[in-house]
């Protein structure tokens, strides 16, 4: 899988719901964030699936990766619009270590 890495510039890891399209705010499970970063295609990759202000420190100590797409775990649940009081509360988590 490593050998992936010289072909592959990056990859995105997202959850997949067969009866959902686009992001569902739904985690990867972690077995699955394990396999991968034992693989080490989290290397070169963006992970997505229900990252959020809450775990945002567990995905950056464990499973290290380029970047984390946060678009849904940013959301208000009322007005489905980006909340600045999640996007503030992420970064001073993702950046207090």
């Amino acid at each position: 899988a490593k050998s992936l890495n010289n072909i592959i510039s990056l990859s995105l890891f997202d959850y997949y719901q067969v009866d959902k399209f686009g992001g569902t705010g739904q985690l990867i499970p972690k077995k699955i964030l394990t396999t991968l970063l034992d693989n080490g295609l989290l290397e070169n990759a963006l992970v997505a699936g229900g990252v959020n202000p809450t775990n945002i420190l567990d995905f950056k100590l464990n499973y290290p990766a380029i970047g984390y797409d946060v678009a849904s775990g940013i959301e208000d649940p009322v007005t489905g619009f980006k909340s600045q009081t999640l996007v503030k509360e992420l970064l001073e988590r993702l950046f207090s270590q």
